[in-house]
């Protein structure tokens, strides 16, 4: 099921951007959030299925979990983006999700960014760094386990986790840590004299 522009109606959209491809994604977790949230939300996932970014192929075990993802009538494959969509999309959800059995690994804080410039609420796997975003922008949990019903708790208070206080939050650090800002700072610092 690959959808185009995601359909609008009153079920919250649970957004996951990534390679599903990628043998680090925890698609156990994945799989009961998209069961947990079916009465109420959907679980849209932006990203390659067939090759990574890398152009490899994936094994037959990652097939069969995506599979297993695409029986579940609340998920929807959106495919892959190109950077220059990735906001307009982004923004269409309610709820950002990263989601990782090694956070260390294979995250990139441009991801968080990404998601931060929309100003939506991130729900994450454990990142080691989680002091250094503003107070409540990110929402880390050191289990991944515990995610599906602290998704659900979120869907339960999204006024207050999307709230226009808590984006403006988001939005500005995205900024201020944009590429664009942090080559100037460094511009900066090289021609201080």
């Amino acid at each position: 099921k690959f959808m185009p522009p995601i359909k609008r109606d009153n079920r919250v959209k649970v957004g996951f951007m990534g390679n599903i491809t990628s043998t680090n994604i925890d698609f156990d977790i994945l799989l009961k959030i998209a069961k947990k949230i079916k009465p109420i939300a959907d679980l849209i996932i932006v990203g390659p299925t067939k090759a990574n970014n890398l152009g490899r192929n994936h094994s037959p075990e990652i097939d069969k979990k995506i599979k297993l993802l695409n029986e579940c009538n609340n998920v929807n494959f959106y495919g892959e983006v190109k950077a220059e969509n990735l906001n307009t999309v982004l923004s269409q959800f309610n709820i950002h999700l990263i989601l990782y059995k090694n956070f260390e690994r294979n995250i990139a804080p441009h991801k968080i960014s990404n998601y931060f410039e929309t100003g939506l609420v991130v729900l994450s796997s454990y990142i080691f760094d989680i002091d250094t975003y503003p107070k409540e922008s990110i929402i880390a949990l050191e289990k991944n386990k515990s995610i599906p019903n602290k998704l659900l708790k979120l869907i339960e208070n999204l006024d207050y986790w999307n709230s226009v206080e808590l984006q403006k939050i988001r939005k500005e650090y995205a900024i201020t840590n944009s590429y664009d800002n942090k080559i100037e700072e460094i511009n900066q610092l090289l021609y201080k004299n």
